[in-house]
């Protein structure tokens, strides 16, 4: 689910998963990241005013699945500091419950569950072969938990501004209801699932049929995918003895005058074990300590370098190197345009001219929570949140509880809840320090079989103390100091107590994680993300494009400022893999009691 404005952790099995608030609950699956709808009769709140996910903390973030993961958020305001500024800051939230005008609207309406007095006369249900004057026209009203704002009309309504997933002008398989709550209360969206018009086969039981699609006057044509081009392969004109070859990486002289080799892409460098050098990437051994493979010595020989290109892959805490062949014809033909790095021939430098350079990585940015972090500043207990975490293994688990306590994070929230499944003496034995040192932070549950992600999740929320609750899992790394996430933690706990948003999901905007699979297949042609086979990743885009509000405002809204917090609809931005936090009277709600 996601945050919602008037109003992502990866799951494996079938009950929770992505938390996509605004349609039905959904199901994402990490193998196929698919979805799929739950239960049709089950409706889930799309929060008021849209369904919104917050996406992001801008300026960085803590916690993080290193290695293909994410990062939980934690940062501040953009820029640098020229020195210490009053800290912490306070929360600001930025939340208009007044829509944007909507466009002028065929002679159709659909009220929703809702009825409306408009000059005194009482209108409900499907509008049809109305003056458009009658949807601008002021409005008293009332849906099925009360009295709407004032600002609700029959456009309202029948556009479902800020509600994609309810739109009646595209089929989104989803048929939505509305439910107001006063007039200074954000109104509520609940999605459901429907069966398509004219769809064949007989409609299950408990599935409504799908409202008629309400057609726009000058309709907008829905763009096309822009594929990415089909290219040649290069030809091999240069002498393969004669030249080097990084592997797609890049080596640099760091200022203690070692040798560093590196990937690097829009989160930044991710740095190779010191064994990698420009020698090692040019002629890969086949004995030694770091030797590889027979094949990809010989593969990665200038013998096949007409025919074949290497690649060379480093992760975070891992000490071995991955090698990977990619064949010309295949990764330069139509399929394998998606699935294979570009070989990069102007990188090939010839030998007599090859140089390692010195360091040229720019220094990190020095926000005002960093700034209040060296100098000693203690930001306090984030209250009314508890922590829950998922492990099942202990070598993930280790390094990422290493990382809360180097940065503080132990000392900033008042529980922190483990749920081991396969319990055994080795996950114990990873939390026995800083329970120690922490006495009374930590509870600790689980069970000898390993019963599953959903199952742990119930056990944790239902151990939990707190109103607001921050979901983790085991390989979730701290990125930023402690002041820096107390700062995102409470401008999340600030909107979900005001009930702006559902969901606040955390990762580090610029160490997001490797791989992001929205980059991958939609960096340089973002506009597709929105209409491709995948929308639900959409508002990953903001991972490498900084100015997503001004180029999308469609799709994405500031909803709090200083830490700003930027919301998108949940119909994409379902899928997320990230830490999240929710209130607990929702999750019992929508999850466990449903």
């Amino acid at each position: 689910m996601t945050l919602f404005r008037t109003g992502a952790l990866l799951l494996r099995d079938v009950l929770l998963a992505c938390l996509i608030v605004g349609t039905v609950v959904m199901i994402l699956l990490v193998s196929s990241l698919e979805h799929s709808p739950a239960h049709p009769d089950s409706a889930v709140p799309l929060p008021p005013g849209g369904v919104r996910s917050l996406i992001r903390a801008n300026g960085g973030a803590s916690a993080g699945r290193r290695a293909g993961g994410a990062v939980v958020g934690a940062g501040g305001a953009r820029g640098a500091a020229p020195g210490p500024v009053p800290w912490p800051r306070k929360f600001v939230p930025a939340v208009s419950s007044t829509p944007s005008a909507p466009p002028d609207l065929p002679r159709m309406y659909d009220l929703r569950n809702c009825e409306c007095v408009v000059a005194g006369e009482t209108y409900k249900g499907r509008l049809e072969d109305r003056p458009s004057a009658l949807g601008r026209a002021p409005a008293a009203c009332k849906c099925q938990d009360g009295a709407c704002p004032a600002e609700v009309n029959i456009n309202f309504l029948t556009e479902a501004i800020g509600q994609d997933v309810c739109s009646l002008r595209r089929y989104t398989g989803y048929g939505c209801t509305v439910g107001c709550h006063g007039a200074d209360a954000p109104v509520s969206w609940y999605g459901h699932t429907c069966w398509p018009p004219g769809a064949a086969g007989e409609r299950p039981a408990g599935v409504r049929d799908c409202a008629p699609l309400i057609l726009s006057p000058t309709p907008t044509p829905t763009p096309s995918m822009t594929l990415r081009p089909q290219g040649a392969a290069p030809e091999v004109t240069w002498d393969p003895e004669g030249v080097v070859d990084l592997r797609g990486l890049q080596c640099e002289i760091q200022p203690n005058g070692k040798e560093a080799c590196f990937s690097e892409d829009s989160q930044g460098r991710t740095l190779c074990p010191d064994f990698v050098t420009s020698e090692y990437l040019r002629s890969p051994p086949g004995s030694g300590p770091h030797a590889v493979g027979g094949d990809i010595v010989e593969q990665c020989s200038p013998r096949f370098a007409r025919t074949t290109y290497c690649t060379a892959h480093c992760q975070p805490g891992n000490d071995r190197v991955q090698w990977w062949t990619h064949d010309y014809t295949y990764c330069y033909s139509k399929d394998g345009a998606w699935a294979c790095p570009s070989m990069r021939v102007d990188a090939l430098v010839p030998k007599e001219k090859f140089t390692v350079k010195p360091w040229s990585e720019p220094s990190p940015s020095n926000m005002p929570c960093r700034v209040a972090h060296e100098m000693g500043v203690k930001p306090g207990v984030v209250e009314g949140l508890s922590v829950g975490m998922l492990t099942h293994e202990p070598i993930a688990f280790s390094k990422s509880m290493a990382t809360y306590e180097a940065l503080g994070f132990f000392d900033v929230v008042p529980e922190f809840i483990i749920y081991m499944n396969g319990r055994h003496a080795g996950l114990e034995a990873v939390v026995e320090p800083y329970a120690k040192k922490h006495p009374g932070l930590f509870k600790l549950l689980g069970n000898a079989t390993n019963l599953g992600i959903a199952a742990g999740m119930v056990e944790l929320t239902n151990a939990a103390s707190h109103p607001n609750f921050l979901f983790m899992e085991r390989d979730f790394w701290l990125v930023e100091p402690a002041t820096c996430v107390v700062e995102q933690l409470r401008a999340g706990v600030a909107l979900l107590d005001s009930r702006q948003v559902h969901v606040v999901r955390y990762r580090h905007r610029i160490k997001a994680g490797r791989p992001n699979w929205a980059e991958n297949f939609f960096k340089g042609h973002e506009d597709d993300a929105f209409v491709g086979r995948q929308p639900n990743l959409a508002c990953n885009i903001f991972y490498w494009v900084t100015d997503v509000v001004e180029r999308w405002p469609a799709y994405f809204q500031v909803c709090g400022k200083d830490p700003e917090m930027i919301c998108s609809d949940g119909f994409y931005c379902n899928w997320t893999n990230n830490p999240q936090m929710w209130r607990l009277d929702w999750w019992q709600k929508e999850y466990v009691d449903m």
